[in-house]
Protein backbone atom coordinates (compact mmCIF):
# COMPACT_ATOMS: atom_id res chain seq x y z
CA UNK A 1 0.00 0.00 0.00
CA UNK A 2 1.25 3.28 -0.64
CA UNK A 3 -0.38 5.47 2.13
CA UNK A 4 -3.67 5.66 4.59
CA UNK A 5 -4.93 9.18 4.52
CA UNK A 6 -7.17 11.05 6.84
CA UNK A 7 -5.82 9.16 10.15
CA UNK A 8 -6.10 11.38 12.90
CA UNK A 9 -3.73 12.29 15.45
CA UNK A 10 -2.17 8.69 16.91
CA UNK A 11 -5.89 7.23 17.20
CA UNK A 12 -5.30 3.78 15.67
CA UNK A 13 -7.19 2.50 13.21
CA UNK A 14 -8.27 -1.69 12.67
CA UNK A 15 -8.54 -2.03 8.86
CA UNK A 16 -10.98 -4.71 7.78
CA UNK A 17 -9.49 -5.56 4.57
CA UNK A 18 -11.01 -8.38 3.26
CA UNK A 19 -13.52 -6.00 1.43
CA UNK A 20 -10.69 -5.57 -0.62
CA UNK A 21 -9.77 -9.22 -1.41
CA UNK A 22 -10.37 -9.20 -4.67
CA UNK A 23 -8.25 -6.33 -5.29
CA UNK A 24 -5.42 -7.86 -3.33
CA UNK A 25 -5.94 -11.55 -5.07
CA UNK A 26 -5.51 -10.07 -8.33
CA UNK A 27 -2.30 -8.13 -7.12
CA UNK A 28 -1.04 -11.89 -5.83
CA UNK A 29 -1.66 -13.43 -9.14
CA UNK A 30 0.23 -11.89 -10.89
CA UNK A 31 3.38 -9.99 -9.89
CA UNK A 32 3.33 -7.80 -12.80
CA UNK A 33 0.83 -5.91 -11.84
CA UNK A 34 0.80 -2.85 -10.75
CA UNK A 35 -1.64 -1.78 -7.78
CA UNK A 36 -2.00 1.51 -5.37
CA UNK A 37 -4.55 1.32 -2.84
CA UNK A 38 -5.51 4.59 -1.07
CA UNK A 39 -7.90 3.92 2.08
CA UNK A 40 -9.59 7.01 3.87
CA UNK A 41 -12.56 7.68 6.01
CA UNK A 42 -16.09 8.43 4.31
CA UNK A 43 -18.32 11.13 6.43
CA UNK A 44 -19.87 8.05 7.92
CA UNK A 45 -16.88 7.42 9.77
CA UNK A 46 -16.25 3.73 8.00
CA UNK A 47 -13.11 2.81 6.04
CA UNK A 48 -13.33 3.10 2.11
CA UNK A 49 -11.29 1.93 -0.87
CA UNK A 50 -11.48 5.35 -2.25
CA UNK A 51 -8.94 4.40 -5.49
CA UNK A 52 -7.38 2.05 -6.65
CA UNK A 53 -4.69 1.80 -9.39
CA UNK A 54 -4.07 -1.40 -11.97
CA UNK A 55 -2.05 -0.57 -14.69
CA UNK A 56 -0.06 -3.36 -16.92
CA UNK A 57 -1.14 -6.60 -15.31
CA UNK A 58 0.06 -9.15 -18.22
CA UNK A 59 3.91 -9.36 -19.83
CA UNK A 60 5.86 -5.62 -18.99
CA UNK A 61 5.68 -2.91 -21.64
CA UNK A 62 8.69 -2.00 -22.76
CA UNK A 63 8.97 1.89 -21.86
CA UNK A 64 10.72 2.84 -25.08
CA UNK A 65 8.00 1.16 -26.95
CA UNK A 66 5.95 4.23 -27.80
CA UNK A 67 4.28 5.90 -30.84
CA UNK A 68 7.13 8.86 -30.65
CA UNK A 69 9.77 6.30 -31.47
CA UNK A 70 8.10 4.53 -34.13
CA UNK A 71 8.14 6.22 -37.74
CA UNK A 72 5.10 7.09 -39.36
CA UNK A 73 5.38 6.44 -43.07
CA UNK A 74 3.88 4.73 -45.82
CA UNK A 75 4.49 1.16 -45.23
CA UNK A 76 3.12 1.26 -41.75
CA UNK A 77 0.88 4.19 -41.97
CA UNK A 78 -2.60 2.79 -41.60
CA UNK A 79 -1.08 0.65 -38.77
CA UNK A 80 0.27 3.41 -36.83
CA UNK A 81 -3.16 5.43 -37.43
CA UNK A 82 -5.65 3.18 -36.44
CA UNK A 83 -3.27 1.73 -33.64
CA UNK A 84 -2.95 5.57 -32.52
CA UNK A 85 -6.82 5.93 -33.41
CA UNK A 86 -7.10 2.78 -30.34
CA UNK A 87 -4.97 4.15 -28.29
CA UNK A 88 -7.03 7.70 -27.59
CA UNK A 89 -10.54 6.09 -27.80
CA UNK A 90 -9.91 2.32 -26.65
CA UNK A 91 -13.47 0.07 -27.30
CA UNK A 92 -14.83 3.09 -29.32
CA UNK A 93 -14.91 1.85 -33.05
CA UNK A 94 -11.76 -0.05 -34.40
CA UNK A 95 -12.69 -3.33 -32.18
CA UNK A 96 -11.05 -5.75 -32.83
CA UNK A 97 -7.53 -4.28 -34.14
CA UNK A 98 -6.39 -6.76 -36.58
CA UNK A 99 -2.71 -6.06 -36.98
CA UNK A 100 -0.25 -8.45 -39.34
CA UNK A 101 2.68 -8.52 -40.92
CA UNK A 102 6.37 -10.47 -41.76
CA UNK A 103 8.37 -11.24 -38.37
CA UNK A 104 10.45 -8.17 -36.99
CA UNK A 105 8.26 -5.43 -38.87
CA UNK A 106 7.32 -3.83 -35.28
CA UNK A 107 4.13 -5.44 -34.55
CA UNK A 108 5.15 -5.91 -31.15
CA UNK A 109 6.46 -2.30 -30.61
CA UNK A 110 2.95 -1.24 -31.63
CA UNK A 111 1.07 -3.26 -29.66
CA UNK A 112 2.91 -2.04 -26.69
CA UNK A 113 2.90 1.55 -28.00
CA UNK A 114 -1.13 1.22 -27.51
CA UNK A 115 -0.66 0.21 -24.21
CA UNK A 116 1.97 2.51 -22.87
CA UNK A 117 -0.02 5.16 -24.34
CA UNK A 118 -3.66 4.13 -22.75
CA UNK A 119 -1.33 3.95 -19.65
CA UNK A 120 0.24 7.22 -19.98
CA UNK A 121 -3.76 9.11 -20.09
CA UNK A 122 -5.34 6.76 -17.99
CA UNK A 123 -3.26 5.04 -15.07
CA UNK A 124 -6.21 3.48 -14.09
CA UNK A 125 -7.07 1.01 -16.82
CA UNK A 126 -6.44 -2.27 -16.59
CA UNK A 127 -3.90 -3.16 -19.76
CA UNK A 128 -2.92 -6.75 -20.59
CA UNK A 129 -0.08 -7.05 -23.26
CA UNK A 130 0.60 -11.19 -23.83
CA UNK A 131 1.43 -13.61 -26.71
CA UNK A 132 -0.87 -16.33 -27.82
CA UNK A 133 2.10 -18.63 -26.74
CA UNK A 134 1.84 -16.95 -23.29
CA UNK A 135 -2.18 -16.89 -23.27
CA UNK A 136 -1.98 -20.84 -23.74
CA UNK A 137 0.57 -21.66 -21.00
CA UNK A 138 -1.08 -19.63 -18.37
CA UNK A 139 -4.32 -21.62 -19.74
CA UNK A 140 -2.25 -25.09 -19.21
CA UNK A 141 -1.63 -24.07 -15.88
CA UNK A 142 -4.59 -22.89 -14.66
CA UNK A 143 -6.46 -26.28 -15.70
CA UNK A 144 -3.96 -28.20 -13.83
CA UNK A 145 -4.11 -25.79 -10.76
CA UNK A 146 -7.63 -26.00 -10.47
CA UNK A 147 -7.72 -22.52 -11.28
CA UNK A 148 -9.38 -21.38 -14.82
CA UNK A 149 -12.02 -19.19 -12.58
CA UNK A 150 -8.94 -16.89 -12.18
CA UNK A 151 -7.19 -17.29 -15.09
CA UNK A 152 -11.23 -16.38 -16.82
CA UNK A 153 -10.97 -13.33 -14.47
CA UNK A 154 -7.57 -12.35 -15.08
CA UNK A 155 -8.31 -12.05 -19.09
CA UNK A 156 -11.89 -10.81 -19.55
CA UNK A 157 -11.88 -7.80 -17.04
CA UNK A 158 -9.34 -5.80 -18.64
CA UNK A 159 -9.91 -2.55 -20.38
CA UNK A 160 -7.58 -3.47 -22.91
CA UNK A 161 -5.97 -7.33 -24.55
CA UNK A 162 -3.22 -6.85 -26.61
CA UNK A 163 -2.27 -10.32 -27.88
CA UNK A 164 1.07 -10.66 -29.53
CA UNK A 165 1.08 -13.31 -32.40
CA UNK A 166 -2.31 -14.79 -32.49
CA UNK A 167 -0.83 -17.67 -35.24
CA UNK A 168 0.76 -19.72 -32.59
CA UNK A 169 -2.52 -20.58 -31.31
CA UNK A 170 -3.35 -22.65 -34.92
CA UNK A 171 -4.51 -26.34 -33.91
CA UNK A 172 -4.78 -25.71 -30.38
CA UNK A 173 -8.25 -25.99 -29.56
CA UNK A 174 -8.48 -25.59 -26.13
CA UNK A 175 -7.02 -22.19 -26.37
CA UNK A 176 -8.59 -21.23 -29.45
CA UNK A 177 -12.26 -21.78 -27.29
CA UNK A 178 -10.71 -19.73 -24.60
CA UNK A 179 -9.78 -16.98 -26.78
CA UNK A 180 -13.11 -17.11 -28.50
CA UNK A 181 -14.82 -16.39 -24.75
CA UNK A 182 -12.35 -13.98 -23.80
CA UNK A 183 -12.95 -11.42 -27.24
CA UNK A 184 -17.29 -12.24 -26.73
CA UNK A 185 -17.26 -10.68 -22.98
CA UNK A 186 -14.45 -7.77 -23.53
CA UNK A 187 -16.68 -7.08 -26.68
CA UNK A 188 -19.72 -7.13 -24.97
CA UNK A 189 -18.61 -4.94 -22.44
CA UNK A 190 -16.91 -2.55 -25.04
CA UNK A 191 -13.70 -3.46 -23.95
CA UNK A 192 -10.90 -2.52 -26.55
CA UNK A 193 -8.79 -5.85 -27.71
CA UNK A 194 -5.69 -5.49 -30.72
CA UNK A 195 -3.88 -8.76 -31.99
CA UNK A 196 -1.19 -9.56 -34.21
CA UNK A 197 -0.05 -11.51 -36.89
CA UNK A 198 1.67 -13.20 -39.69
CA UNK A 199 -1.07 -13.41 -41.79
CA UNK A 200 -4.40 -11.71 -41.95
CA UNK A 201 -7.44 -13.53 -40.86
CA UNK A 202 -8.31 -15.35 -43.42
CA UNK A 203 -4.91 -17.03 -44.39
CA UNK A 204 -4.31 -18.48 -40.16
CA UNK A 205 -5.08 -22.25 -40.78
CA UNK A 206 -6.51 -24.15 -37.69
CA UNK A 207 -8.11 -21.09 -36.97
CA UNK A 208 -12.42 -22.12 -35.83
CA UNK A 209 -14.13 -19.87 -38.73
CA UNK A 210 -16.64 -18.01 -35.86
CA UNK A 211 -12.99 -16.74 -34.65
CA UNK A 212 -12.01 -15.76 -38.03
CA UNK A 213 -15.55 -13.89 -38.74
CA UNK A 214 -14.88 -12.10 -35.57
CA UNK A 215 -11.61 -10.67 -36.35
CA UNK A 216 -12.18 -10.14 -40.30
CA UNK A 217 -15.18 -8.16 -39.05
CA UNK A 218 -12.86 -5.70 -37.54
CA UNK A 219 -10.36 -3.27 -38.22
CA UNK A 220 -7.50 -5.33 -40.25
CA UNK A 221 -4.46 -3.47 -41.53
CA UNK A 222 -0.89 -4.65 -42.52
CA UNK A 223 2.77 -3.61 -41.91
CA UNK A 224 4.29 -3.93 -45.35
CA UNK A 225 8.51 -4.49 -45.95
CA UNK A 226 9.97 -0.62 -45.41
CA UNK A 227 11.48 0.98 -48.80
CA UNK A 228 14.46 2.05 -48.52
CA UNK A 229 14.06 5.60 -47.59
CA UNK A 230 11.54 4.20 -44.53
CA UNK A 231 14.53 2.06 -43.74
CA UNK A 232 17.10 5.05 -43.64
CA UNK A 233 14.32 7.24 -41.85
CA UNK A 234 13.68 4.26 -39.05
CA UNK A 235 17.74 4.40 -38.55
CA UNK A 236 17.94 7.89 -38.08
CA UNK A 237 14.99 8.04 -35.71
CA UNK A 238 17.02 5.07 -33.57
CA UNK A 239 19.67 7.42 -33.76
CA UNK A 240 17.97 10.45 -32.29
CA UNK A 241 16.45 8.37 -29.41
CA UNK A 242 19.80 6.95 -28.48
CA UNK A 243 21.55 10.59 -29.29
CA UNK A 244 24.15 8.81 -31.49
CA UNK A 245 25.56 10.81 -34.72
CA UNK A 246 26.65 8.51 -37.29
CA UNK A 247 27.09 9.90 -40.93
CA UNK A 248 24.23 9.67 -43.68
CA UNK A 249 26.66 7.29 -46.23
CA UNK A 250 26.57 5.09 -43.02
CA UNK A 251 23.23 4.53 -42.57
CA UNK A 252 22.50 4.48 -46.20
CA UNK A 253 25.02 1.68 -46.72
CA UNK A 254 23.15 0.13 -44.07
CA UNK A 255 19.87 0.24 -45.03
CA UNK A 256 21.06 -0.42 -48.46
CA UNK A 257 22.19 -3.68 -47.22
CA UNK A 258 19.80 -4.93 -44.60
CA UNK A 259 16.70 -5.32 -46.25
CA UNK A 260 15.01 -8.57 -44.81
CA UNK A 261 13.19 -7.35 -41.66
CA UNK A 262 12.75 -3.56 -39.17
CA UNK A 263 14.27 -5.72 -36.41
CA UNK A 264 17.47 -6.71 -38.43
CA UNK A 265 18.16 -3.08 -39.30
CA UNK A 266 18.25 -2.04 -35.41
CA UNK A 267 20.26 -5.05 -35.02
CA UNK A 268 22.34 -4.32 -37.70
CA UNK A 269 22.84 -0.62 -36.62
CA UNK A 270 23.46 -1.99 -32.99
CA UNK A 271 26.49 -4.07 -34.29
CA UNK A 272 28.16 -0.99 -35.99
CA UNK A 273 27.68 1.02 -32.83
CA UNK A 274 28.94 -1.69 -30.63
CA UNK A 275 32.01 -2.46 -32.81
CA UNK A 276 33.23 0.77 -32.81
CA UNK A 277 32.89 1.07 -29.38
CA UNK A 278 34.63 -1.92 -29.26
CA UNK A 279 37.85 -0.75 -31.20
CA UNK A 280 37.92 2.76 -30.50
CA UNK A 281 37.54 3.73 -34.36
CA UNK A 282 35.27 6.08 -35.59
CA UNK A 283 31.99 5.08 -37.52
CA UNK A 284 32.54 4.71 -41.08
CA UNK A 285 31.51 3.01 -43.97
CA UNK A 286 34.43 0.70 -44.00
CA UNK A 287 33.93 0.21 -40.13
CA UNK A 288 30.60 -0.79 -41.03
CA UNK A 289 31.51 -3.26 -43.47
CA UNK A 290 33.74 -4.75 -41.34
CA UNK A 291 31.02 -5.04 -38.26
CA UNK A 292 28.11 -6.59 -40.92
CA UNK A 293 30.76 -9.38 -42.11
CA UNK A 294 28.60 -12.46 -42.45
CA UNK A 295 25.23 -10.18 -41.72
CA UNK A 296 24.97 -7.89 -44.97
CA UNK A 297 24.08 -9.69 -48.46
CA UNK A 298 26.76 -9.04 -50.03
CA UNK A 299 29.40 -10.45 -47.57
Amino acid sequence: MSDIKNVIGREKIKIDLRKYVDVLKNASEDAQLEIEITIGINDAGKIDLINHKTGNCGLPLNSKYTFESMVDRGFNHVAYGAALKVAKKPGDKLNPLFIYGNFGMGKTHLLQAIGNEVLKGHPEKKVLYTTAENFSRELINSIRDNATEAFEKKYRTVDLLLMDDIQTLRRRVGSLEEFFNTLDELQRLNKQIVVSCDCPPRAIEGFDEKIISRMAAGMVVDIKAPALEDRIALLQKVCDAEHTEIAAEVLDYIAQNITSNIGELEGGLAKVVAYAELTGNKITVDLATEALKGTVKNE
